[in-house]
């Protein structure tokens, strides 16, 4: 498989929405930048002679209301993947650098399996596609209340520090339903 070209260290951006009755917890791919006085995630400069592909990668899962109280599954979030969200347009180049980088995933997460055993959340799944990407490090961008206080959109983390962040979020969101319905 080619190397990747790309100098610049790697970081897992993570963010979360909430709509319609669904969670969503979405990671892409960033660069980073030094900016007024921060740390902050930057789009990845994706170039014909690199080998993969990077601008628009999710990875991705979702939760519901049943999952969330674990009424109706075991875990909270399901369908976990990586995919392109937002791609507006594509030529050939472009889609044989997305399969590649999806086959170089996919390859690395079977190789992982078959080693480390399944991902135990989506916090681990994410921190073996942060592996298999070589990514330094992640951004996790604040709620608005913590920006408001510190100023700060993003807090700069490890990998490691990333997979325990993305399922703390779970975590709490978890916990809001359960502390509602005793509250009720």
């Amino acid at each position: 498989m080619a190397k990747q070209t790309t100098s610049e260290p790697l970081h897992l951006v993570i963010d979360e929405t909430r709509e319609y009755g669904y969670f969503h917890v979405n990671v892409s791919i960033a660069t980073e930048r030094y900016e007024n006085g921060h740390w902050w995630p930057y789009g990845t400069q994706d170039r014909y002679d690199d080998p993969l592909q990077l601008s628009h990668l999710r990875i991705t899962c979702q939760g519901d209301e049943r999952s969330r109280t674990g009424s109706d599954r075991q875990e909270p979030v399901y369908g976990f993947d990586v995919c392109y969200r937002d791609v507006h347009s594509v030529d050939a180049q472009r889609v044989k650098r997305m399969a590649r980088t999806l086959a170089k995933i996919e390859t690395g997460l079977q190789k992982l399996s078959e080693s480390r055993g399944y991902a135990r959340s989506f916090g681990d799944y994410c921190g073996r596609v942060a592996e298999i990407l070589k990514c330094k490090g992640a951004f996790d961008r604040n709620s608005r209340e913590t920006e408001s206080v510190s100023g700060q959109t993003y807090r700069r983390m490890s990998v490691g520090d990333a997979v325990n962040a993305i399922d703390h979020r779970i975590y709490t969101w978890q916990r809001e339903a359960i502390n509602s319905a005793v509250s009720a």
